[in-house]
């Protein structure tokens, strides 16, 4: 779980973009934190940079920040560049795991596989 105490002021930080359409693309860019609030982060592409961007912690749970906008843009902030392309591996796993597990492609594998993707999802491997 991430939270506003894990930046500081001055800190390299990663933002993750995402754009959805007919391919889904992932953009990693650096950016530096400038200040940290009790509720956000604010982050710009350079130190110097007027331009800013606040990012807060949405739901407690996760492994990054979300941005404040209202352009629903979906950026996350994540404190290393490991973290970031950990979200995207998720993200393309369940993609495949949900293609893999589609109605019409279920009835192809084995009673034994089955059994084993049931294992391993319930903890037992």
């Amino acid at each position: 779980m991430v939270s506003v105490k894990d930046f500081k002021p001055g800190q390299t930080a990663y933002i993750l973009t995402r754009k959805r359409g007919r391919t889904q693309e992932h953009f990693v860019s650096q950016c530096v934190v400038v200040s940290v609030g009790r509720k956000y982060v604010k982050t710009a592409k350079q130190e110097s940079d007027i331009r800013t961007s606040d990012f807060y912690n949405a739901r407690g749970d996760d492994d990054y920040l979300c941005e404040v906008d209202y352009c629903n843009t979906g950026r996350k902030l994540f404190p290393t560049q490991q973290a970031a392309l950990e979200d995207i591996e998720r993200d393309m796993l369940k993609s495949w795991i949900s293609k893999a597990t589609d109605y019409s492609r279920i009835d192809s594998y084995t009673v034994q596989q089955l059994r084993k993707v049931k294992e391993i999802l319930e903890g037992g491997e």
